[in-house]
Protein backbone atom coordinates (compact mmCIF):
# COMPACT_ATOMS: atom_id res chain seq x y z
CA UNK A 1 0.00 0.00 0.00
CA UNK A 2 2.91 2.33 1.06
CA UNK A 3 4.74 1.53 -2.39
CA UNK A 4 1.41 2.04 -4.20
CA UNK A 5 1.13 5.84 -2.51
CA UNK A 6 4.72 6.35 -2.99
CA UNK A 7 4.43 5.64 -6.46
CA UNK A 8 1.69 7.94 -7.28
CA UNK A 9 3.13 10.66 -5.26
CA UNK A 10 6.34 10.39 -7.48
CA UNK A 11 4.53 9.77 -10.62
CA UNK A 12 2.41 13.20 -10.01
CA UNK A 13 5.35 15.39 -8.61
CA UNK A 14 7.02 13.92 -12.05
CA UNK A 15 4.08 14.78 -14.37
CA UNK A 16 4.08 17.88 -12.32
CA UNK A 17 7.53 18.89 -12.84
CA UNK A 18 7.57 18.08 -16.71
CA UNK A 19 4.35 20.10 -17.08
CA UNK A 20 6.48 23.24 -15.53
CA UNK A 21 9.54 22.62 -17.61
CA UNK A 22 6.93 22.70 -20.59
CA UNK A 23 5.07 25.58 -19.44
CA UNK A 24 8.52 27.60 -19.11
CA UNK A 25 10.19 26.21 -21.93
CA UNK A 26 6.76 27.08 -24.11
CA UNK A 27 7.23 30.53 -22.73
CA UNK A 28 10.86 31.45 -23.23
CA UNK A 29 9.68 30.14 -26.80
CA UNK A 30 6.65 32.47 -27.11
CA UNK A 31 8.55 35.24 -25.42
CA UNK A 32 11.78 34.60 -27.61
CA UNK A 33 9.08 34.36 -30.58
CA UNK A 34 7.03 37.64 -30.19
CA UNK A 35 9.43 39.51 -28.36
CA UNK A 36 11.22 41.01 -31.59
CA UNK A 37 7.47 41.83 -32.41
CA UNK A 38 6.68 43.55 -29.26
CA UNK A 39 9.90 45.57 -29.25
CA UNK A 40 9.01 46.15 -33.22
CA UNK A 41 5.31 47.63 -32.68
CA UNK A 42 6.80 49.51 -29.71
CA UNK A 43 9.59 51.49 -32.05
CA UNK A 44 6.84 52.26 -34.56
CA UNK A 45 4.89 54.23 -32.21
CA UNK A 46 7.55 55.56 -30.79
CA UNK A 47 8.76 56.79 -34.50
CA UNK A 48 4.71 57.75 -35.52
CA UNK A 49 4.57 59.81 -32.17
CA UNK A 50 7.89 61.55 -32.39
CA UNK A 51 8.03 63.39 -35.94
CA UNK A 52 11.87 64.24 -35.57
CA UNK A 53 12.22 60.32 -35.58
CA UNK A 54 12.67 58.63 -38.99
CA UNK A 55 13.58 55.41 -37.94
CA UNK A 56 14.50 53.08 -34.94
CA UNK A 57 16.86 49.72 -36.00
CA UNK A 58 18.99 47.03 -33.60
CA UNK A 59 20.37 43.66 -34.05
CA UNK A 60 19.45 41.60 -31.42
CA UNK A 61 17.24 42.35 -28.16
CA UNK A 62 16.44 39.75 -25.56
CA UNK A 63 13.64 40.38 -22.97
CA UNK A 64 14.19 38.21 -19.22
CA UNK A 65 10.89 37.42 -17.80
CA UNK A 66 12.23 36.43 -14.61
CA UNK A 67 14.54 39.83 -14.09
CA UNK A 68 12.03 42.25 -15.55
CA UNK A 69 14.75 43.41 -18.30
CA UNK A 70 14.98 44.37 -21.62
CA UNK A 71 18.66 44.41 -23.29
CA UNK A 72 18.49 45.66 -26.85
CA UNK A 73 22.37 45.71 -29.09
CA UNK A 74 23.03 48.06 -31.39
CA UNK A 75 20.44 50.50 -31.02
CA UNK A 76 20.54 53.39 -33.75
CA UNK A 77 17.95 56.07 -33.87
CA UNK A 78 17.98 58.39 -37.15
CA UNK A 79 16.52 61.98 -36.67
CA UNK A 80 15.14 64.65 -39.20
CA UNK A 81 15.02 63.69 -43.11
CA UNK A 82 16.75 66.41 -44.48
CA UNK A 83 20.77 64.96 -44.44
CA UNK A 84 21.69 68.76 -43.27
CA UNK A 85 19.36 68.64 -39.82
CA UNK A 86 19.88 64.36 -39.76
CA UNK A 87 21.56 63.39 -36.71
CA UNK A 88 22.17 59.97 -35.44
CA UNK A 89 22.26 57.82 -32.08
CA UNK A 90 23.92 54.83 -31.86
CA UNK A 91 23.53 52.27 -28.79
CA UNK A 92 25.71 49.55 -28.58
CA UNK A 93 24.33 48.44 -24.93
CA UNK A 94 21.06 49.42 -23.85
CA UNK A 95 19.65 47.86 -20.80
CA UNK A 96 16.24 48.48 -19.32
CA UNK A 97 15.01 46.78 -16.00
CA UNK A 98 11.89 47.00 -13.56
CA UNK A 99 9.78 46.77 -16.73
CA UNK A 100 5.62 45.48 -16.90
CA UNK A 101 5.80 42.85 -19.24
CA UNK A 102 2.14 43.13 -19.15
CA UNK A 103 1.96 46.62 -20.08
CA UNK A 104 4.56 45.87 -22.65
CA UNK A 105 3.04 43.19 -24.13
CA UNK A 106 -0.71 44.41 -24.14
CA UNK A 107 -0.27 48.21 -24.40
CA UNK A 108 3.05 48.31 -25.70
CA UNK A 109 3.77 50.79 -23.36
CA UNK A 110 7.55 51.03 -21.57
CA UNK A 111 7.55 51.29 -17.68
CA UNK A 112 11.31 51.16 -16.54
CA UNK A 113 12.60 51.94 -13.30
CA UNK A 114 16.31 51.66 -13.89
CA UNK A 115 18.07 52.38 -17.60
CA UNK A 116 21.81 51.83 -18.85
CA UNK A 117 23.52 53.00 -21.83
CA UNK A 118 26.79 51.94 -22.56
CA UNK A 119 29.19 53.77 -24.99
CA UNK A 120 26.52 55.65 -26.60
CA UNK A 121 27.11 58.08 -29.30
CA UNK A 122 25.38 60.58 -31.20
CA UNK A 123 26.27 62.29 -34.84
CA UNK A 124 25.28 66.07 -35.04
CA UNK A 125 23.86 67.78 -38.27
CA UNK A 126 26.67 68.07 -40.82
CA UNK A 127 28.57 65.27 -38.95
CA UNK A 128 31.28 68.38 -37.77
CA UNK A 129 30.60 66.49 -34.35
CA UNK A 130 30.15 63.55 -32.37
CA UNK A 131 28.71 63.37 -28.33
CA UNK A 132 30.20 60.08 -26.81
CA UNK A 133 29.63 58.93 -23.14
CA UNK A 134 31.30 55.58 -21.84
CA UNK A 135 27.66 55.33 -19.54
CA UNK A 136 24.49 56.88 -18.47
CA UNK A 137 22.64 55.12 -15.84
CA UNK A 138 18.83 56.23 -15.26
CA UNK A 139 17.14 55.26 -11.54
CA UNK A 140 13.51 55.87 -11.29
CA UNK A 141 13.69 55.07 -7.38
CA UNK A 142 16.73 58.11 -6.83
CA UNK A 143 15.26 60.14 -9.96
CA UNK A 144 18.94 60.77 -11.04
CA UNK A 145 20.91 60.42 -14.27
CA UNK A 146 24.68 59.81 -13.93
CA UNK A 147 26.70 60.22 -17.13
CA UNK A 148 30.43 59.39 -17.48
CA UNK A 149 33.21 60.48 -19.38
CA UNK A 150 31.09 62.38 -21.72
CA UNK A 151 33.50 63.87 -24.83
CA UNK A 152 32.13 66.33 -27.58
CA UNK A 153 34.42 65.49 -30.76
CA UNK A 154 35.02 67.46 -33.22
CA UNK A 155 35.35 65.53 -36.82
CA UNK A 156 38.61 67.40 -38.25
CA UNK A 157 41.41 69.46 -36.73
CA UNK A 158 41.88 72.68 -36.10
CA UNK A 159 42.90 74.32 -39.21
CA UNK A 160 40.54 71.80 -41.28
CA UNK A 161 37.30 72.60 -39.24
CA UNK A 162 36.85 75.89 -40.12
CA UNK A 163 37.69 75.61 -44.05
CA UNK A 164 35.42 72.68 -44.46
CA UNK A 165 32.15 74.87 -42.43
CA UNK A 166 33.58 77.71 -44.85
CA UNK A 167 33.52 80.77 -42.16
CA UNK A 168 35.21 81.36 -39.07
CA UNK A 169 33.30 79.63 -35.91
CA UNK A 170 34.72 78.38 -32.68
CA UNK A 171 35.93 74.70 -32.56
CA UNK A 172 35.17 73.10 -29.36
CA UNK A 173 36.48 70.10 -27.73
CA UNK A 174 34.98 69.13 -24.88
CA UNK A 175 35.82 66.48 -22.21
CA UNK A 176 33.68 66.32 -18.91
CA UNK A 177 34.42 63.15 -15.70
CA UNK A 178 30.97 63.43 -14.56
CA UNK A 179 27.14 64.66 -14.98
CA UNK A 180 25.00 63.91 -12.52
CA UNK A 181 21.33 64.99 -12.66
CA UNK A 182 19.29 64.72 -9.02
CA UNK A 183 15.80 64.58 -8.45
CA UNK A 184 14.20 64.79 -11.77
CA UNK A 185 10.62 65.51 -12.16
CA UNK A 186 10.08 62.51 -14.15
CA UNK A 187 6.13 62.91 -14.52
CA UNK A 188 6.28 66.24 -15.77
CA UNK A 189 9.10 65.39 -18.12
CA UNK A 190 7.20 62.62 -19.62
CA UNK A 191 3.48 64.07 -19.49
CA UNK A 192 4.09 67.83 -19.31
CA UNK A 193 7.37 68.34 -21.06
CA UNK A 194 8.71 69.75 -18.58
CA UNK A 195 12.14 69.32 -17.21
CA UNK A 196 12.67 69.96 -13.27
CA UNK A 197 15.88 69.43 -11.99
CA UNK A 198 16.66 70.04 -8.34
CA UNK A 199 20.42 70.03 -8.76
CA UNK A 200 23.24 69.24 -11.60
CA UNK A 201 26.72 68.48 -10.24
CA UNK A 202 29.44 68.77 -13.25
CA UNK A 203 32.72 67.69 -12.14
CA UNK A 204 36.28 68.01 -13.93
CA UNK A 205 35.01 69.94 -17.46
CA UNK A 206 37.69 70.73 -19.62
CA UNK A 207 36.73 72.80 -22.88
CA UNK A 208 39.19 73.31 -25.43
CA UNK A 209 37.84 76.66 -28.22
CA UNK A 210 39.78 77.40 -31.11
CA UNK A 211 38.78 80.36 -34.01
CA UNK A 212 40.34 80.65 -37.20
CA UNK A 213 40.19 84.12 -37.94
CA UNK A 214 42.01 83.36 -41.43
CA UNK A 215 38.50 82.50 -42.51
CA UNK A 216 35.78 85.08 -43.77
CA UNK A 217 32.83 85.91 -41.35
CA UNK A 218 29.39 84.09 -41.39
CA UNK A 219 27.21 86.24 -43.95
CA UNK A 220 23.43 87.10 -42.42
CA UNK A 221 24.58 86.38 -39.17
CA UNK A 222 21.68 86.78 -37.14
CA UNK A 223 21.43 89.32 -34.20
CA UNK A 224 22.76 87.45 -31.09
CA UNK A 225 20.04 86.82 -28.29
CA UNK A 226 20.57 87.57 -24.48
CA UNK A 227 20.09 84.63 -21.93
CA UNK A 228 17.42 85.62 -20.49
CA UNK A 229 15.65 86.49 -24.18
CA UNK A 230 16.53 82.73 -25.07
CA UNK A 231 14.74 81.74 -21.54
CA UNK A 232 11.59 83.26 -21.97
CA UNK A 233 11.06 81.99 -25.84
CA UNK A 234 11.94 78.48 -24.75
CA UNK A 235 8.55 76.70 -25.35
CA UNK A 236 9.75 73.91 -22.55
CA UNK A 237 8.84 75.09 -19.03
CA UNK A 238 12.59 74.13 -17.19
CA UNK A 239 13.27 74.94 -13.30
CA UNK A 240 16.91 74.25 -12.38
CA UNK A 241 17.87 75.30 -8.87
CA UNK A 242 21.49 75.05 -8.77
CA UNK A 243 24.30 73.94 -11.14
CA UNK A 244 27.81 73.25 -9.94
CA UNK A 245 30.82 73.06 -11.58
CA UNK A 246 34.08 72.00 -10.13
CA UNK A 247 38.04 71.24 -11.10
CA UNK A 248 37.36 73.14 -14.79
CA UNK A 249 39.71 74.06 -17.11
CA UNK A 250 39.17 76.35 -20.05
CA UNK A 251 41.81 77.49 -22.96
CA UNK A 252 40.83 79.55 -25.41
CA UNK A 253 42.83 79.91 -28.75
CA UNK A 254 42.56 82.53 -32.03
CA UNK A 255 44.76 82.59 -34.79
CA UNK A 256 44.41 86.13 -36.21
CA UNK A 257 45.05 86.48 -40.06
CA UNK A 258 48.50 86.92 -41.38
CA UNK A 259 49.85 86.03 -37.97
CA UNK A 260 52.32 82.92 -37.54
CA UNK A 261 51.40 81.59 -34.38
CA UNK A 262 47.44 81.71 -32.65
CA UNK A 263 47.26 83.87 -28.93
CA UNK A 264 45.91 81.34 -26.07
CA UNK A 265 44.29 82.38 -23.01
CA UNK A 266 43.66 79.71 -20.22
CA UNK A 267 41.85 79.26 -16.78
CA UNK A 268 42.45 76.15 -14.31
CA UNK A 269 40.73 74.91 -11.28
CA UNK A 270 37.85 76.39 -12.37
CA UNK A 271 34.33 76.77 -9.81
CA UNK A 272 31.31 77.85 -10.85
CA UNK A 273 27.58 77.58 -9.65
CA UNK A 274 24.50 79.38 -11.29
CA UNK A 275 20.85 79.40 -9.81
CA UNK A 276 17.45 79.65 -10.39
CA UNK A 277 17.03 78.79 -13.69
CA UNK A 278 13.50 78.77 -14.74
CA UNK A 279 11.25 80.62 -17.12
CA UNK A 280 8.44 79.99 -14.84
CA UNK A 281 6.69 83.03 -14.22
CA UNK A 282 5.24 82.18 -10.62
CA UNK A 283 8.82 80.95 -9.92
CA UNK A 284 10.45 84.31 -10.93
CA UNK A 285 7.54 86.26 -9.16
CA UNK A 286 9.32 85.03 -5.99
CA UNK A 287 12.90 85.12 -7.49
CA UNK A 288 13.16 87.08 -10.95
CA UNK A 289 16.79 86.67 -10.92
CA UNK A 290 19.59 84.43 -12.42
CA UNK A 291 22.63 84.28 -10.89
CA UNK A 292 26.28 83.26 -11.81
CA UNK A 293 29.33 82.98 -9.50
CA UNK A 294 32.60 81.48 -11.45
CA UNK A 295 36.09 81.63 -10.18
CA UNK A 296 39.54 79.88 -12.03
CA UNK A 297 43.25 80.86 -12.29
CA UNK A 298 43.93 83.23 -15.08
CA UNK A 299 47.13 81.61 -16.16
CA UNK A 300 47.28 79.63 -14.01
CA UNK A 301 48.90 81.96 -12.02
CA UNK A 302 46.32 84.10 -10.52
CA UNK A 303 42.59 83.92 -9.17
CA UNK A 304 40.08 85.85 -10.91
CA UNK A 305 36.28 85.65 -9.55
CA UNK A 306 33.16 86.43 -11.90
CA UNK A 307 29.11 87.39 -10.48
CA UNK A 308 26.76 87.82 -12.89
CA UNK A 309 23.10 88.84 -11.86
CA UNK A 310 20.39 88.24 -14.45
CA UNK A 311 16.73 89.70 -14.51
CA UNK A 312 14.47 87.43 -16.33
CA UNK A 313 11.80 89.32 -17.46
CA UNK A 314 13.33 92.27 -17.92
CA UNK A 315 12.50 93.59 -21.18
CA UNK A 316 15.68 95.30 -22.16
CA UNK A 317 17.67 92.82 -21.23
CA UNK A 318 19.71 94.35 -18.32
CA UNK A 319 22.19 92.58 -16.36
CA UNK A 320 25.16 93.09 -14.25
CA UNK A 321 28.46 91.81 -13.74
CA UNK A 322 31.50 92.59 -11.77
CA UNK A 323 35.11 90.67 -10.88
CA UNK A 324 38.09 90.98 -9.39
CA UNK A 325 41.78 89.91 -10.49
CA UNK A 326 44.94 89.30 -8.12
CA UNK A 327 48.85 90.06 -8.85
CA UNK A 328 49.81 89.29 -12.26
CA UNK A 329 52.12 89.96 -14.84
CA UNK A 330 51.22 91.25 -17.70
CA UNK A 331 53.85 89.15 -19.58
CA UNK A 332 51.77 85.92 -18.74
CA UNK A 333 49.76 86.92 -22.10
CA UNK A 334 52.58 87.64 -23.88
CA UNK A 335 50.96 85.55 -26.87
CA UNK A 336 47.82 86.98 -26.36
CA UNK A 337 49.49 90.40 -26.43
CA UNK A 338 51.90 89.74 -29.45
CA UNK A 339 49.44 87.90 -31.60
CA UNK A 340 46.46 88.76 -31.34
CA UNK A 341 46.86 92.90 -29.37
CA UNK A 342 50.11 93.25 -31.68
CA UNK A 343 51.90 94.60 -28.33
CA UNK A 344 54.68 93.87 -25.54
CA UNK A 345 55.01 94.71 -22.47
CA UNK A 346 57.59 92.78 -20.78
CA UNK A 347 57.88 93.93 -17.09
CA UNK A 348 54.63 95.60 -15.80
CA UNK A 349 52.71 94.25 -12.89
CA UNK A 350 49.23 94.49 -12.47
CA UNK A 351 48.64 94.40 -8.74
CA UNK A 352 44.96 94.55 -8.42
CA UNK A 353 41.94 94.74 -10.65
CA UNK A 354 38.25 95.43 -9.92
CA UNK A 355 35.12 96.17 -12.09
CA UNK A 356 31.70 96.50 -12.05
CA UNK A 357 28.88 97.11 -14.81
CA UNK A 358 26.09 97.17 -15.67
CA UNK A 359 24.35 96.54 -19.69
CA UNK A 360 21.45 95.66 -21.54
CA UNK A 361 20.48 95.90 -25.30
CA UNK A 362 22.07 99.01 -26.36
CA UNK A 363 25.41 99.55 -24.05
CA UNK A 364 27.55 98.71 -20.76
CA UNK A 365 28.49 101.26 -18.45
CA UNK A 366 30.22 100.95 -15.35
CA UNK A 367 34.27 101.57 -13.80
CA UNK A 368 37.34 99.82 -13.11
CA UNK A 369 39.73 100.36 -10.74
CA UNK A 370 43.37 98.70 -11.96
CA UNK A 371 45.98 99.18 -10.41
CA UNK A 372 49.52 98.79 -11.89
CA UNK A 373 53.47 99.05 -12.28
CA UNK A 374 56.04 99.64 -14.73
CA UNK A 375 53.25 99.57 -18.27
CA UNK A 376 56.12 100.50 -20.79
CA UNK A 377 54.33 99.05 -23.94
CA UNK A 378 56.08 98.15 -27.70
CA UNK A 379 53.50 98.47 -30.66
CA UNK A 380 54.69 95.21 -32.85
CA UNK A 381 54.79 95.00 -36.67
CA UNK A 382 51.45 92.82 -38.17
CA UNK A 383 52.50 89.38 -39.98
CA UNK A 384 54.83 87.80 -37.18
CA UNK A 385 57.67 89.30 -37.29
CA UNK A 386 57.44 90.63 -33.86
CA UNK A 387 59.93 93.72 -34.94
CA UNK A 388 58.95 96.83 -32.80
CA UNK A 389 57.22 100.15 -34.57
CA UNK A 390 59.71 102.56 -32.83
CA UNK A 391 57.24 105.48 -33.52
CA UNK A 392 54.06 104.73 -32.40
CA UNK A 393 56.07 103.19 -29.40
CA UNK A 394 56.79 106.79 -28.40
CA UNK A 395 53.46 108.27 -29.39
CA UNK A 396 51.53 105.45 -27.38
CA UNK A 397 54.41 105.31 -24.66
CA UNK A 398 54.09 108.94 -24.51
CA UNK A 399 50.10 109.10 -23.52
CA UNK A 400 49.14 105.90 -21.34
CA UNK A 401 50.17 106.07 -17.82
CA UNK A 402 52.91 104.02 -16.54
CA UNK A 403 51.83 103.33 -12.83
CA UNK A 404 48.68 103.58 -11.35
CA UNK A 405 48.90 105.41 -8.62
CA UNK A 406 51.09 107.70 -9.43
CA UNK A 407 53.52 108.53 -6.87
CA UNK A 408 51.59 110.76 -4.12
CA UNK A 409 48.54 110.82 -6.87
CA UNK A 410 45.34 109.46 -5.80
CA UNK A 411 44.07 106.03 -7.68
CA UNK A 412 42.19 106.75 -11.08
CA UNK A 413 38.76 105.22 -12.18
CA UNK A 414 38.41 103.56 -15.21
CA UNK A 415 35.34 104.36 -17.47
CA UNK A 416 33.51 101.26 -18.73
CA UNK A 417 31.63 102.11 -21.79
CA UNK A 418 30.85 100.08 -24.93
CA UNK A 419 28.09 100.50 -27.84
CA UNK A 420 26.62 96.88 -27.74
CA UNK A 421 25.86 96.45 -31.98
CA UNK A 422 24.32 93.20 -31.82
CA UNK A 423 26.25 90.97 -33.26
CA UNK A 424 28.04 89.81 -29.85
CA UNK A 425 27.65 87.30 -27.65
CA UNK A 426 26.77 88.16 -23.73
CA UNK A 427 30.09 86.65 -23.12
CA UNK A 428 31.78 88.96 -25.89
CA UNK A 429 29.69 91.94 -25.34
CA UNK A 430 31.52 91.59 -21.63
CA UNK A 431 34.85 91.06 -22.90
CA UNK A 432 34.18 94.19 -25.06
CA UNK A 433 33.00 96.67 -22.29
CA UNK A 434 36.17 95.70 -19.69
CA UNK A 435 38.36 96.59 -22.75
CA UNK A 436 36.99 99.58 -22.71
CA UNK A 437 37.78 100.33 -19.26
CA UNK A 438 41.17 99.25 -19.23
CA UNK A 439 42.15 101.53 -22.05
CA UNK A 440 40.19 103.98 -19.81
CA UNK A 441 42.67 102.83 -16.78
CA UNK A 442 46.16 103.54 -18.78
CA UNK A 443 45.09 106.43 -20.35
CA UNK A 444 44.39 105.55 -24.06
CA UNK A 445 42.16 107.89 -25.85
CA UNK A 446 38.21 107.00 -25.74
CA UNK A 447 37.77 106.48 -29.90
CA UNK A 448 34.61 107.71 -31.46
CA UNK A 449 33.75 103.78 -32.76
CA UNK A 450 34.08 100.96 -30.29
CA UNK A 451 35.63 97.91 -32.41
Amino acid sequence: MKKRTTKKITKIFAITAISFVLLFLAAHFLVNFFERAIIDSVIEKIVKKTKSVSSITYDRVDLDLFKKSVLIENLSINRGRDMLDKTGTTIPVLKIEGISILKLILHKSLYISRLTIKNGKIIFPGNFYTLKAKALRFSKAGSSIVINFLELIPKHEKYRFGKVRGYRSNRIRLKVRNITFKTIGIKDLFKKRNFHVKSVRIKNPQIDIFRDKHLPKRTGTKKKKFPQQLLRELKLKIRINNIRVSKGKITYSEHEAGEKNPGKISFSDVQAQLKNLTNYPELLQKNPSLTFAASGKLMGKSLLQVNITIPINDKRNMFKFSGSLGRIRLNEFRSMLENIAHVRSNNAVVNQLTFSAKADNYRAIGEMQLLYNHLKIAVLKKGGSYKKRKFFSFLTNSIIYNDNPKPGKPVRIGKISFKNEGNLSVFGYMWKSLLSGFKSSIGLKKRKKNR
